[in-house]
């Protein structure tokens, strides 16, 4: 008798332990299921300013990279990507209103498995960039600014055009290269590039 009671004991503790470990996988579950794996970004580099399309008038400038890798579990979506650039400190997605400086950054989804992404960025705010293309492994970021004093003391002239800044590209000949490749993995950004004179590269 004694037996048996220990025994209904152990498995009564047994399925309470099961049911606590199921609700709490079930529980992680339904949390991955809808909020993604974060994983931070943050290093800097040498952009490139690439003020026409010969490449002959362009400047190096320090750049630095804040952002996240989102990547859902269950694949249940795209894998994003958020971020902010800084450009001799200061943020290219900013906008000063009212004395306060917002930076709403960028944010992105790499569709159908694609290591590249690109997206339009602007809307009820106007920062420098106007579109992005950026490579899951950040190693090749090109982005479609307007020149501003803030980013560049050699503007001069340039101020309020167009300009290309190329991520991280240390020489003109890498910049270029990274312009090109980003032409041919982002029908998005090809079209901008064509649309405002920068095609053929």
């Amino acid at each position: 008798m004694k037996l048996n009671k220990i025994k209904k004991g152990i498995l009564i503790v047994c399925s309470i332990i099961a049911v606590v470990i199921l609700l709490s996988i079930l529980q992680y579950a339904i949390y991955y299921y809808s909020n993604p794996i974060k994983e931070e970004v943050s290093f800097s580099a040498t952009g490139c300013l690439i003020y026409n399309t010969e490449g002959r008038f362009h400047e190096l400038v320090p750049v630095e990279m804040y952002g996240e890798n989102l990547h859902y579990f269950f694949r249940n979506r795209e894998d994003c990507v958020q971020g902010d650039i800084f450009v001799n400190g200061y943020s290219i997605f900013g906008e000063e209103r009212n004395g306060d400086t917002i930076y709403p950054g960028f944010y992105t989804e790499f569709y159908k498995g694609s290591n590249y992404t690109c997206t339009s960025v602007g809307g009820d705010y106007k920062p420098l960039c106007e579109i992005i293309a950026i490579s899951r492994d950040w190693n090749v970021i090109v982005c479609g600014i307007t020149v501003d004093s803030a980013i560049s003391d050699k503007a001069g002239s340039q101020a309020g055009t167009h300009a290309l800044l190329v991520i991280q590209a240390g020489d003109i000949d890498t910049a270029i290269q990274h312009v090109r490749e980003v032409a041919l993995n982002s029908e998005q950004m090809n079209e901008w590039l064509t649309k405002n004179g920068w095609m053929p590269f």
